[in-house]
């Protein structure tokens, strides 16, 4: 099998069927079988710590750059557009030409965290927001110190006139006590929601690094059940810790029941996909396929674990690329993003050669404009 491998260098792009790009490539791309490729266009970010300089990309099946963007990230397509999420508290609709369209922002004064932003057809718009604050009084009780900052994870849900419909603060559901870290630090991020989603019956899925998986009721924001973590309430496959990007799969997602629902997660502190079978019935989890890059990596922060429409899947593996198992290791590889058959066999890579790391990638087949004029088939 031939391995097509692009260079790191400054590319002009004027194909016939795309906008033309001028772009300087901060990554390599190896694509092992393009045949196996699913349709449509990878956009990620090249991420730096404290830099405000973190480029975003959309690539194309020959690893070509299709176009690049600096203000937001966690692109996803909607409707006739795209959705996205900036660094200062809001989060965005894009035209069809990844030009911002139009702004909105969580009520009550909060800002929308960058982790993550749904939009639905039906109008609603769901937040994660962090709000920093001193503990309150049952925090305290449980061990946080009375001068320490305490941040907690929101989630707030509006309807299509913009009224908020659901609120939901991690303190007031969960046992702080059972956080992941230490809640005797100055700074106690007990929950750190990073990942939501809404399940087969419309109830809540969030994802809490330093928490474990946790499904919400929409109707009163009880705790419905937790996976994972200090807190773990499943008997099976557990072995999940600093997780990342926790959704039903996408060709699963229709005929998910809760005798059995199929989900992926990004799994940090093995940095590796995972797809779980979860009965939610008996409280029972079975891991049925495990996806890794192939080699060894350590994604201590972030990443992401994406399903196809032709059952590929898509991995961007974290903080690889930035550093080792922790902020004082290096780096093992300079690995950030795969693309996987539904086998697991690695069809595509994405290297970042400068220290980087990856938020999220995603693939879609683009919204056909001036930018993609291309008719995807």
């Amino acid at each position: 099998m031939k391995t097509l491998k692009l260079a790191v260098l400054t590319v002009i792009l004027s194909l016939s069927w795309y906008a033309t790009v001028t772009a300087k490539q901060p990554f390599t791309v190896i694509i092992h079988d393009a045949s196996q490729l699913a349709r449509g266009v990878i956009t990620f970010e090249v991420l730096t710590i404290g830099s405000d300089k973190n480029p975003g990309y959309a690539i194309d099946n020959t690893g070509s750059v299709v176009t690049n963007y600096d203000s937001f990230r966690d692109v996803k397509k909607f409707g006739l557009g795209y959705t996205a999420i900036n660094s200062t508290g809001s989060a965005l609709f894009l035209d069809y030409n990844f030009g911002i369209k139009s702004t909105v922002s969580a009520n009550g004064g909060y800002e929308v965290d960058e982790h993550e932003f749904l939009a639905f057809e039906n109008g609603e718009l769901w937040y994660l927001i962090y709000d920093e604050r001193p503990p309150n009084a049952s925090e305290i009780a449980a061990g946080v110190p009375m001068t320490a900052t305490f941040v907690s994870t929101i989630i707030q849900a509006q309807n299509d006139a913009g009224n908020t419909i659901f609120e939901w603060v991690d303190s007031e559901h969960l046992d702080v006590s059972q956080s992941l870290v230490n809640i005797a630090n100055n700074r106690v991020d007990f929950c750190h929601g990073n990942s939501l989603a809404l399940d087969f019956d419309n109830n809540v899925l969030l994802s809490c690094r330093n928490f474990g998986l946790i499904k919400i009721e929409r109707s009163s924001g009880a705790v419905l059940w937790i996976l994972a973590g200090n807190d773990n309430q499943f008997t099976g496959f557990t072995d999940i810790a600093y997780q990342h990007d926790f959704r039903p799969l996408l060709l699963e997602r229709d005929t998910n029941t809760a005798e059995r629902g199929i989900y992926g997660v990004f799994d940090d502190h093995e940095s590796r996909g995972l797809v779980l079978e979860i009965n939610q019935t008996s409280l029972v989890v079975t891991n049925t396929q495990v996806v890794t890059a192939g080699v060894e990596t350590a994604s201590f922060i972030t990443g992401s674990f994406e399903q196809l429409p032709n059952g590929n899947f898509v991995i961007c593996w974290g903080s690889n690329a930035l550093w080792g198992a922790t902020r004082d290791e290096p780096r093992l590889n300079d690995l950030a993003i795969t693309e996987h058959n539904a086998a697991g066999d690695v069809l595509l890579e994405i290297h970042y050669p400068d220290p980087a790391f990856c938020y999220r990638a995603r693939k879609f087949t683009p919204v056909q404009g001036t930018l993609f004029p291309m008719v995807w088939q």
